[in-house]
């Protein structure tokens, strides 16, 4: 598959959860997106720099974007936004729990864990671009 050679875009299927079945207006996606913000409980600053990783890191032109795997792949960008936005800290940590308890009902832990891995694994994911 063309997800497993090198260089090429993570497999779709790392980012679609069995139920998935659709959305992304743009009503939909600014829903889900101020929700995990406010999710993540973090200081407005701080919420504005996630923010704007989040904005690079989901233009990325290697993801399968589609409707059925937007809101993984926007919950990939965020938690690693979370990190570049207060560092490897405390903070982070507690954040990233809110925000995967935020979404549990939609996107368990294990799935969430595979899909970051995928996210983080791509040969263009740069986590210090903004920095």
């Amino acid at each position: 598959a063309d997800g497993d050679r090198p260089g090429a875009a993570p497999a779709a299927g790392m980012f679609v959860h069995p139920d998935a079945v659709g959305g992304g207006s743009e009503i939909d996606l600014h829903n889900c997106l101020m929700g995990l913000l406010g999710a993540l409980d973090l200081e407005d600053g701080d919420t504005g720099i996630a923010l704007l990783h989040v904005y690079h890191y989901v233009c990325a032109e290697d993801l399968p974007l589609s409707p059925r795997t937007w809101r993984p792949l926007l919950l990939a960008a965020l938690t690693c936004a979370v990190e570049a936005a207060v560092g490897h800290s405390k903070e982070a940590e507690a954040a990233k729990l809110r925000l995967q308890r935020n979404v549990a009902h939609w996107w368990s832990s294990p799935f969430s864990d595979r899909a970051l891995e995928a996210f983080t694994s791509r040969p263009s994911f740069q986590p210090a671009a903004l920095g």
